[in-house]
């Protein structure tokens, strides 16, 4: 089993590794006053991992003659719309696409896949910074106006970002 758990964190740990041991107990006292069956997964729990998240800019340049750089290498994303590897299998569908386009160019192809690739990714970024300051908050007011909303209409988050879950990679290529 697999859970991943998400806190703010203050205390300047910044340690960029997918391997770093964490430390069950501090867990559970980040976790304090969460609902017992959490707790108590945590407790059973053998190794704890963590990482840092980081927000960063997409890289200025994807691609340096016949290479390419794909997903987080290209366009890192923070987790809170899911799209980490969704912006991965798109980009390797539009590379793959745009090379068999231009087969006897593939520097060509490469820039123009990186080209069609920006402006969605850019869109993605930006939606997933946005998620993490709305479930991030800390404010009680902001929390309790935020958790109205979603009671009022809890199908607005889907609509609203429609553009990203319903986005047909298939039909933009054909589009061009």
């Amino acid at each position: 089993m697999n859970w991943v758990g998400n806190t703010q964190n203050d205390d300047g740990w910044h340690e960029e590794s997918w391997s770093a041991r964490g430390d069950r107990e501090e867990v559970l006292r980040l976790f304090a006053g969460w609902h017992p069956q959490v707790r108590a997964l945590i407790a059973e729990t053998e190794q704890v991992f963590k990482w840092a998240l980081f927000d960063r800019p997409p890289l200025d340049t994807w691609t340096r003659r016949r290479v390419a750089l794909l997903g987080d290498a290209a366009h890192p994303m923070l987790p809170y719309m899911a799209q980490g590897a969704s912006q991965s299998i798109e980009d390797a569908f539009v590379l793959a696409g745009c090379l068999a386009a231009d087969q006897d160019h593939p520097q060509r192809a490469i820039e123009a896949y990186a080209a069609r690739r920006r402006e969605r990714t850019a869109a993605v970024q930006n939606a997933s910074r946005d998620a993490s300051r709305v479930v991030r908050l800390t404010d009680s007011e902001e929390v309790q106006a935020r958790n109205a909303r979603l009671a009022e209409s809890p199908e607005a988050p889907v609509a609203r970002f429609d553009w990203i879950w319903s986005y047909d990679v298939e039909r933009s290529m054909a589009d061009g």
